[in-house]
């Protein structure tokens, strides 16, 4: 008996979505829609006088999409959280610089009138990227006058509606001590993914794009610049902006790579090849093994024999691809042998330092090697010459 596969609808909710200028905001404005029936979805109206700081929430979209005739909300797969709804970005009049402490404010100047310029010191944007919301039951508050009075501003806590406790003074009395609440919305350069990123999926170009966004004040955006080149921490859906929180540094050596590590000890920097046994991104200390196993020589009970050690094993700091660094003591004083090893194998490997003609550089010179062997380089360490 055959089986008809049925196609599902896919419904993404955006993080946050631009109020139209009509006010209404239909399900195509907040959501990615893929399907049969996206033609249909994108036109259903889920606010008809929406204003900016409202939230969308799965459960309006899901009542909205059962009260719509001729969809079939069955067969759609929806996906997201609230949707944030901001203003369209428009560039707002000039705000007086930030008093600094205590401040005289000019005739007609009330509470609500110096916010925004201490919100721009507060948060480290101009005043222009800061959309304010009041609350109505904070009125009495906010208009009290500043005419020829002194203040106060501080914040407590960080949330999307930041608590704001003033101080009002007139001479040595004290106007008003009182605790307001206002909406913060700041416009900041984010980078949208364009489609599902993966775990592990290389935020650049061809995966994201570059936008102007009004976003609550606790969502902590990364720099686009500092993003690009890093890779996707977890699963980010198409439209969502980029968080910091969400990428990380790309891994740079991988367990099995070969690495170029150098090792400082002393007045030298040995440096020689080793193999990852971790990976590991730019930053990190990572364990790496030479290539081949020093030879010792011990003598027992009157005749020689030979020993073999294992490859030699340190931990170095990642410092780019294909790359570590390795501080020690002095060599035959390293924590854990680590120059004595390096060394070691710059004397298996057939590896000697020699003076140039001016008897202060170190050249090196390589006897045959096989392929399989390491190749150590034994160089003077310098330093900044006296200004």
């Amino acid at each position: 008996m055959a089986t008809i596969a049925c196609a599902q609808d896919v419904v993404r909710l955006r993080t946050s979505a631009t109020v139209p200028a009509s006010g209404v905001v239909t399900l195509g404005d907040i959501a990615t829609i893929e399907g049969s029936q996206a033609d249909a979805l994108r036109t259903i109206v889920l606010r008809e006088r929406a204003k900016a700081g409202q939230h969308i929430g799965i459960d309006d979209v899901r009542a909205a999409m059962r009260g719509t005739k001729g969809v079939n909300s069955g067969r759609i797969a929806l996906s997201g959280a609230a949707v944030a709804l901001v203003a369209p970005v428009t560039a707002a009049a000039p705000v007086a610089p930030t008093p600094e402490g205590t401040t005289t404010q000019p005739t007609g100047a009330r509470v609500r009138d110096a916010l925004p310029a201490f919100f721009a010191q507060e948060f480290a944007v101009l005043p222009e990227d800061l959309q304010l919301t009041f609350s109505d039951g904070d009125a009495d508050e906010l208009d009290v006058s500043l005419t020829d009075r002194t203040f106060t501003l501080a914040t407590q806590g960080t949330s999307d509606r930041v608590q704001v406790h003033v101080r009002v003074y007139e001479g040595d009395k004290l106007i008003i001590a009182a605790t307001v609440r206002v909406g913060v919305m700041v416009r900041r350069d984010v980078l949208v993914a364009t489609r599902d990123l993966s775990r592990g999926t290389p935020i650049d170009e061809q995966t994201t794009t570059r936008e102007s966004r009004w976003l609550p004040v606790t969502t902590r955006v990364g720099n686009p610049v500092e993003l690009m080149g890093r890779v996707a921490k977890a699963v980010i859906r198409e439209g969502s902006v980029i968080e910091q929180r969400q990428a990380e540094e790309a891994l740079v050596i991988r367990k099995g790579d070969l690495v170029a590590v150098d090792c400082i000890s002393g007045g030298v920097v040995l440096r020689s090849q080793m193999r990852a046994r971790q990976a590991g991104k730019n930053g990190d200390i990572i364990e790496l093994a030479s290539l081949t196993s020093p030879t010792r020589e011990k003598s027992r009970k009157g005749r020689d024999a030979q020993e073999r050690a294992q490859p030699a094993v340190v931990r170095a700091r990642v410092a780019g691809p294909g790359r570590a660094v390795v501080v020690t003591q002095a060599p035959g004083a390293a924590a854990g042998g680590t120059a004595a090893d390096l060394q070691d194998e710059a004397t298996s490997t057939g590896v000697r330092s020699t003076p140039d003609d001016t008897g202060k550089d170190a050249a090196t010179t390589t006897q045959p090697a096989t392929p399989t062997q390491g190749r150590t380089i034994v160089l003077p360490l310098r330093t900044a010459p006296p200004q």
